[in-house]
């Protein structure tokens, strides 16, 4: 019982991994649309910064990932939010590994994504 309870906490960790690789995938997806020049049809700004971009991937709510705790962590290593200039998103995640009669313990996760701001 103890190896089948295991298999199924090991197999949500994978699926966790998946989850949190999503996020940072989602986060860097929605930072490329909004860089610096972004503007609505209605001529007002839709510049995201790393708060709102954090807030936006925080905010998903992909199901399933839950009991652990989650970081989101924005940069942009070329320093602006300018086009052709990259944002990278960081998810890190402490998944609760905890099964009957076996080692348990957190296990940490971290996932980056990092593309170019094409707008």
């Amino acid at each position: 019982m103890a190896f089948i309870f295991g298999f199924i906490e090991l197999s949500l960790a994978f699926y966790s991994y998946d989850l949190i690789s999503e996020l940072a995938r989602e986060g860097t997806r929605y930072a490329i649309v909004h860089g610096s020049t972004c503007v609505t049809a209605s001529g007002t700004s839709c510049t995201a910064s790393a708060a709102s971009i954090g807030t936006y991937v925080s905010g998903i709510g992909l199901p399933n990932l839950g009991a652990g705790t989650m970081s989101v962590a924005v940069s942009f290593p070329d320093g602006n939010e300018a086009p052709s200039s990259r944002v990278k998103v960081t998810v890190n995640y402490v998944f609760p590994y905890k099964v009957p009669f076996m080692m348990s313990g957190p296990i940490s996760m971290s996932s980056n994504s990092e593309m170019y701001i094409i707008q």
